[in-house]
Protein backbone atom coordinates (compact mmCIF):
# COMPACT_ATOMS: atom_id res chain seq x y z
CA UNK A 1 0.00 0.00 0.00
CA UNK A 2 1.25 3.36 -1.09
CA UNK A 3 -0.55 6.05 1.24
CA UNK A 4 -3.41 5.11 3.13
CA UNK A 5 -6.00 6.91 1.76
CA UNK A 6 -8.72 9.02 4.20
CA UNK A 7 -12.16 10.38 3.95
CA UNK A 8 -13.66 12.96 5.87
CA UNK A 9 -16.86 12.74 6.72
CA UNK A 10 -18.19 16.19 8.20
CA UNK A 11 -16.72 19.48 7.46
CA UNK A 12 -16.68 21.64 10.71
CA UNK A 13 -14.44 22.62 12.99
CA UNK A 14 -13.36 18.84 14.00
CA UNK A 15 -13.22 18.04 10.45
CA UNK A 16 -11.01 20.63 9.67
CA UNK A 17 -8.93 19.23 12.87
CA UNK A 18 -8.51 15.82 11.64
CA UNK A 19 -8.03 16.78 7.72
CA UNK A 20 -5.12 18.47 8.93
CA UNK A 21 -3.91 16.03 11.45
CA UNK A 22 -4.03 13.43 8.81
CA UNK A 23 -2.70 15.86 6.22
CA UNK A 24 0.76 15.67 8.60
CA UNK A 25 0.73 12.03 8.16
CA UNK A 26 3.35 10.70 5.74
CA UNK A 27 1.34 7.13 5.05
CA UNK A 28 -1.62 9.13 4.71
CA UNK A 29 -3.81 11.31 2.12
CA UNK A 30 -6.94 12.90 2.48
CA UNK A 31 -8.63 12.37 -0.90
CA UNK A 32 -12.41 13.05 -0.51
CA UNK A 33 -14.88 14.77 1.60
CA UNK A 34 -18.72 15.21 2.64
CA UNK A 35 -21.29 16.89 4.23
CA UNK A 36 -24.50 17.34 3.70
CA UNK A 37 -24.19 21.05 3.50
CA UNK A 38 -21.96 21.35 0.44
CA UNK A 39 -20.53 24.65 0.62
CA UNK A 40 -18.39 23.66 3.52
CA UNK A 41 -17.61 20.74 2.12
CA UNK A 42 -15.86 22.68 -0.78
CA UNK A 43 -13.94 24.98 1.44
CA UNK A 44 -12.71 22.44 3.62
CA UNK A 45 -11.36 20.23 0.31
CA UNK A 46 -10.01 24.17 -1.42
CA UNK A 47 -7.97 24.51 1.90
CA UNK A 48 -11.06 27.56 3.09
CA UNK A 49 -10.65 26.46 6.56
CA UNK A 50 -12.46 27.39 9.95
CA UNK A 51 -10.13 28.99 12.43
CA UNK A 52 -10.81 26.57 15.41
CA UNK A 53 -10.17 28.60 18.71
CA UNK A 54 -10.78 25.34 20.81
CA UNK A 55 -7.18 24.75 20.85
CA UNK A 56 -3.81 26.44 20.41
CA UNK A 57 -2.03 26.57 16.76
CA UNK A 58 -3.69 26.45 13.69
CA UNK A 59 -3.54 23.56 11.24
CA UNK A 60 -3.10 24.93 7.84
CA UNK A 61 -3.79 22.91 4.20
CA UNK A 62 -1.13 21.27 2.77
CA UNK A 63 -3.24 20.35 -0.77
CA UNK A 64 -6.17 19.89 -2.67
CA UNK A 65 -8.89 17.46 -1.80
CA UNK A 66 -10.04 17.05 -4.84
CA UNK A 67 -13.56 14.80 -3.82
CA UNK A 68 -16.43 16.24 -2.83
CA UNK A 69 -19.59 14.39 -1.79
CA UNK A 70 -23.08 15.68 -0.24
CA UNK A 71 -23.88 12.07 0.60
CA UNK A 72 -21.99 9.82 2.99
CA UNK A 73 -22.95 6.62 1.62
CA UNK A 74 -21.85 7.46 -1.74
CA UNK A 75 -17.74 7.97 -0.37
CA UNK A 76 -18.25 4.97 1.93
CA UNK A 77 -18.99 2.95 -1.23
CA UNK A 78 -15.62 3.76 -2.91
CA UNK A 79 -13.63 1.64 -3.07
CA UNK A 80 -10.75 3.88 -3.17
CA UNK A 81 -10.94 4.58 0.18
CA UNK A 82 -9.38 2.68 3.24
CA UNK A 83 -10.80 4.23 6.29
CA UNK A 84 -13.00 7.72 7.26
CA UNK A 85 -13.16 9.98 9.82
CA UNK A 86 -16.68 10.76 11.42
CA UNK A 87 -16.64 14.08 12.83
CA UNK A 88 -21.13 14.50 12.40
CA UNK A 89 -23.65 14.94 15.07
CA UNK A 90 -23.34 12.53 17.93
CA UNK A 91 -27.12 10.81 16.84
CA UNK A 92 -25.98 10.24 13.37
CA UNK A 93 -22.37 8.87 14.20
CA UNK A 94 -23.74 5.14 14.79
CA UNK A 95 -25.63 5.11 11.57
CA UNK A 96 -22.39 6.29 9.58
CA UNK A 97 -20.08 4.18 11.44
CA UNK A 98 -21.84 0.95 10.92
CA UNK A 99 -22.38 1.92 6.93
CA UNK A 100 -18.52 2.75 6.89
CA UNK A 101 -17.62 -0.76 8.50
CA UNK A 102 -19.87 -2.48 6.63
CA UNK A 103 -18.11 -1.20 3.15
CA UNK A 104 -14.82 -2.11 4.54
CA UNK A 105 -13.73 1.06 6.10
CA UNK A 106 -11.17 1.46 8.68
CA UNK A 107 -13.28 3.70 11.44
CA UNK A 108 -12.37 7.11 13.19
CA UNK A 109 -15.76 8.13 14.91
CA UNK A 110 -16.29 11.09 17.49
CA UNK A 111 -16.86 10.56 20.97
CA UNK A 112 -19.53 9.01 22.08
CA UNK A 113 -20.04 6.79 18.71
CA UNK A 114 -23.46 5.40 19.84
CA UNK A 115 -26.22 6.01 21.78
CA UNK A 116 -25.71 3.03 24.19
CA UNK A 117 -24.11 -0.05 25.21
CA UNK A 118 -25.39 -2.57 22.99
CA UNK A 119 -24.59 -0.23 19.37
CA UNK A 120 -20.95 -0.02 20.47
CA UNK A 121 -20.60 -3.54 21.12
CA UNK A 122 -22.55 -4.13 17.55
CA UNK A 123 -19.71 -2.03 15.98
CA UNK A 124 -17.07 -3.11 17.87
CA UNK A 125 -18.10 -7.23 16.59
CA UNK A 126 -18.55 -5.74 13.27
CA UNK A 127 -14.82 -4.27 12.97
CA UNK A 128 -13.65 -7.50 14.47
CA UNK A 129 -15.34 -9.90 12.15
CA UNK A 130 -13.93 -7.57 8.95
CA UNK A 131 -10.29 -7.38 10.56
CA UNK A 132 -10.89 -3.83 10.76
CA UNK A 133 -10.15 -0.77 12.84
CA UNK A 134 -12.77 0.72 15.16
CA UNK A 135 -11.06 3.95 17.25
CA UNK A 136 -12.74 6.78 19.16
CA UNK A 137 -11.36 10.22 19.27
CA UNK A 138 -10.26 10.49 22.82
CA UNK A 139 -7.11 12.50 22.08
CA UNK A 140 -6.65 13.36 25.79
CA UNK A 141 -5.41 9.63 25.86
CA UNK A 142 -2.26 11.03 23.54
CA UNK A 143 -1.67 13.59 26.13
CA UNK A 144 1.59 13.47 27.48
CA UNK A 145 0.35 14.51 30.79
CA UNK A 146 -1.95 11.92 31.28
CA UNK A 147 0.43 9.29 29.79
CA UNK A 148 2.84 10.42 33.04
CA UNK A 149 -0.06 10.54 35.52
CA UNK A 150 -1.77 7.05 34.44
CA UNK A 151 1.79 5.38 34.88
CA UNK A 152 1.89 7.22 38.57
CA UNK A 153 -1.19 5.61 39.66
CA UNK A 154 -0.35 2.64 38.19
CA UNK A 155 2.88 2.21 40.08
CA UNK A 156 1.01 2.70 43.57
CA UNK A 157 3.63 5.71 44.61
CA UNK A 158 0.36 7.21 45.77
CA UNK A 159 -0.93 4.35 47.95
CA UNK A 160 -4.14 3.82 48.38
CA UNK A 161 -6.54 5.72 46.28
CA UNK A 162 -9.36 7.24 48.39
CA UNK A 163 -11.07 10.44 46.15
CA UNK A 164 -11.28 11.98 42.55
CA UNK A 165 -12.32 15.70 41.85
CA UNK A 166 -12.78 16.73 38.34
CA UNK A 167 -13.89 20.00 36.65
CA UNK A 168 -14.71 19.95 32.88
CA UNK A 169 -15.89 22.40 30.36
CA UNK A 170 -19.25 21.15 28.88
CA UNK A 171 -20.44 22.58 25.45
CA UNK A 172 -23.70 23.13 26.07
CA UNK A 173 -24.85 22.33 22.51
CA UNK A 174 -23.85 18.32 23.21
CA UNK A 175 -25.94 15.60 24.80
CA UNK A 176 -22.57 14.00 26.48
CA UNK A 177 -21.88 14.43 29.91
CA UNK A 178 -18.71 15.65 29.36
CA UNK A 179 -17.29 12.27 28.24
CA UNK A 180 -13.60 14.03 27.77
CA UNK A 181 -13.13 14.01 31.79
CA UNK A 182 -15.13 10.81 32.17
CA UNK A 183 -13.21 9.02 29.81
CA UNK A 184 -9.95 10.63 30.97
CA UNK A 185 -10.42 9.33 34.90
CA UNK A 186 -11.97 5.46 33.30
CA UNK A 187 -8.80 5.57 31.73
CA UNK A 188 -6.04 7.04 34.32
CA UNK A 189 -7.76 4.77 36.67
CA UNK A 190 -7.39 0.93 34.49
CA UNK A 191 -8.77 -1.52 36.98
CA UNK A 192 -10.71 0.25 39.15
CA UNK A 193 -13.78 0.31 37.81
CA UNK A 194 -16.69 2.83 38.74
CA UNK A 195 -19.01 1.14 41.01
CA UNK A 196 -22.35 3.64 41.13
CA UNK A 197 -22.84 6.89 39.52
CA UNK A 198 -25.39 9.67 40.59
CA UNK A 199 -26.02 12.94 38.50
CA UNK A 200 -27.64 15.79 38.48
CA UNK A 201 -27.42 18.80 35.47
CA UNK A 202 -29.04 21.96 34.73
CA UNK A 203 -30.30 23.75 31.97
CA UNK A 204 -29.42 27.11 33.44
CA UNK A 205 -29.24 29.69 30.58
CA UNK A 206 -32.19 28.18 28.11
CA UNK A 207 -30.29 27.87 25.21
CA UNK A 208 -31.55 24.49 24.20
CA UNK A 209 -32.71 21.45 25.75
CA UNK A 210 -29.22 20.14 26.88
CA UNK A 211 -27.86 20.96 30.51
CA UNK A 212 -25.20 23.45 30.72
CA UNK A 213 -23.70 22.64 34.31
CA UNK A 214 -23.56 19.81 36.36
CA UNK A 215 -22.17 17.35 38.84
CA UNK A 216 -22.13 13.55 39.17
CA UNK A 217 -20.98 11.87 42.50
CA UNK A 218 -19.25 8.49 41.84
CA UNK A 219 -18.18 5.24 44.09
CA UNK A 220 -15.37 2.91 42.61
CA UNK A 221 -15.17 -0.48 43.56
CA UNK A 222 -12.20 0.04 45.85
CA UNK A 223 -14.17 2.02 48.19
CA UNK A 224 -12.65 5.64 46.61
CA UNK A 225 -15.15 8.23 45.90
CA UNK A 226 -15.36 10.74 43.12
CA UNK A 227 -16.85 14.33 42.32
CA UNK A 228 -17.20 15.95 39.29
CA UNK A 229 -18.30 19.00 38.11
CA UNK A 230 -19.49 20.61 34.70
CA UNK A 231 -19.54 23.93 33.49
CA UNK A 232 -20.64 25.25 30.40
CA UNK A 233 -21.40 29.07 28.30
CA UNK A 234 -22.80 30.18 31.82
CA UNK A 235 -21.79 33.42 34.30
CA UNK A 236 -20.48 30.85 36.96
CA UNK A 237 -18.06 28.91 34.17
CA UNK A 238 -14.40 28.35 35.27
CA UNK A 239 -13.01 29.69 32.22
CA UNK A 240 -9.44 27.97 32.87
CA UNK A 241 -8.86 24.93 31.97
CA UNK A 242 -10.10 21.18 33.24
CA UNK A 243 -8.68 19.85 35.96
CA UNK A 244 -8.30 16.09 37.52
CA UNK A 245 -6.97 16.21 41.09
CA UNK A 246 -6.33 12.53 42.52
CA UNK A 247 -6.11 12.14 46.52
CA UNK A 248 -4.00 9.22 47.93
CA UNK A 249 -2.82 7.79 51.37
CA UNK A 250 0.73 8.74 50.38
CA UNK A 251 0.42 11.42 47.93
CA UNK A 252 -1.39 13.59 45.58
CA UNK A 253 -1.31 14.32 41.95
CA UNK A 254 -3.04 17.60 40.09
CA UNK A 255 -3.54 16.96 36.26
CA UNK A 256 -3.82 20.11 34.36
CA UNK A 257 -3.52 23.06 34.31
CA UNK A 258 -0.05 22.45 31.86
CA UNK A 259 1.58 20.62 34.76
CA UNK A 260 1.40 17.59 37.28
CA UNK A 261 2.29 17.96 40.73
CA UNK A 262 2.96 15.40 42.97
CA UNK A 263 2.69 16.38 47.47
CA UNK A 264 4.00 13.12 49.36
CA UNK A 265 2.48 12.60 52.71
CA UNK A 266 5.59 13.37 54.88
CA UNK A 267 8.18 15.08 52.15
CA UNK A 268 7.53 17.96 50.37
CA UNK A 269 7.77 18.01 46.83
CA UNK A 270 7.05 18.70 43.09
CA UNK A 271 7.74 16.70 39.97
CA UNK A 272 6.72 17.99 36.43
CA UNK A 273 6.64 15.84 33.14
CA UNK A 274 7.79 17.20 30.37
CA UNK A 275 5.87 20.29 29.79
CA UNK A 276 2.99 21.35 26.86
CA UNK A 277 1.46 24.64 25.75
CA UNK A 278 -1.68 23.87 26.82
CA UNK A 279 -4.00 21.18 28.02
CA UNK A 280 -5.66 20.82 24.01
CA UNK A 281 -3.53 21.24 21.32
CA UNK A 282 -3.31 20.08 17.22
CA UNK A 283 -0.44 17.99 18.96
CA UNK A 284 -2.67 15.62 19.94
CA UNK A 285 -4.70 15.35 17.16
CA UNK A 286 -1.34 14.37 15.00
CA UNK A 287 -0.76 11.55 17.45
CA UNK A 288 -3.97 10.13 17.01
CA UNK A 289 -3.56 10.30 13.90
CA UNK A 290 -0.25 8.61 14.02
CA UNK A 291 -1.86 5.97 16.04
CA UNK A 292 -4.59 5.21 14.02
CA UNK A 293 -2.54 4.84 10.74
CA UNK A 294 -0.10 2.62 12.72
CA UNK A 295 -3.18 0.46 14.25
CA UNK A 296 -4.71 -0.18 10.55
CA UNK A 297 -0.85 -1.57 9.45
CA UNK A 298 -0.16 -3.41 12.10
CA UNK A 299 -3.75 -4.60 12.38
CA UNK A 300 -3.79 -4.36 16.40
CA UNK A 301 -6.13 -2.17 18.29
CA UNK A 302 -4.52 1.28 19.72
CA UNK A 303 -5.51 2.92 22.70
CA UNK A 304 -8.08 4.59 22.25
CA UNK A 305 -10.31 1.61 20.35
CA UNK A 306 -13.94 1.27 20.53
CA UNK A 307 -13.77 -1.53 22.96
CA UNK A 308 -11.55 0.64 25.30
CA UNK A 309 -14.44 2.78 25.28
CA UNK A 310 -16.83 0.92 26.33
CA UNK A 311 -16.62 1.53 30.14
CA UNK A 312 -17.35 5.60 29.01
CA UNK A 313 -19.97 4.68 27.29
CA UNK A 314 -21.85 2.18 30.25
CA UNK A 315 -20.50 5.25 32.65
CA UNK A 316 -22.03 7.86 30.36
CA UNK A 317 -25.32 5.92 30.27
CA UNK A 318 -25.80 5.46 34.11
CA UNK A 319 -25.10 9.06 34.63
CA UNK A 320 -28.05 9.99 31.94
CA UNK A 321 -30.55 7.13 33.74
CA UNK A 322 -29.42 8.87 37.40
CA UNK A 323 -30.60 12.10 35.89
CA UNK A 324 -33.78 10.99 34.56
CA UNK A 325 -34.81 8.97 37.31
CA UNK A 326 -33.25 10.84 40.29
CA UNK A 327 -31.53 7.83 41.71
CA UNK A 328 -28.33 6.44 42.45
CA UNK A 329 -27.02 3.95 39.46
CA UNK A 330 -25.66 0.98 40.14
CA UNK A 331 -22.94 0.23 37.04
CA UNK A 332 -23.70 -3.79 36.62
CA UNK A 333 -27.52 -3.26 37.27
CA UNK A 334 -28.07 -0.46 35.11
Amino acid sequence: MDKMKIGIIGAGKMGVTHCGAFMRHKKAKVISVCDTDKAKADNLAEGNWLEVEDYKGRFLPKYVIKKVYDDYKELVSKSDIDAVVITTSEDSQYEIAKDALENNKHVLVEQPFTENYDQAEELIELADKKNLILSVNQCWRFHPHIQYARNIVGSGILGEITKVKGYGLKDSKQKNNCLDIIDTVSYLFGKMKIKYVVGNFMNTLDLDVVEDIGVVLMGFDSGASGIFEFGGPNPTKNDGEPTIQIFGTQGYLNVFPTSIKLYFKDEEGQFYPELCDWYFSKELFIRQARSFISSILRGKDNINSGRSYLETIKINNAIDKSKKENRIVFLDKS
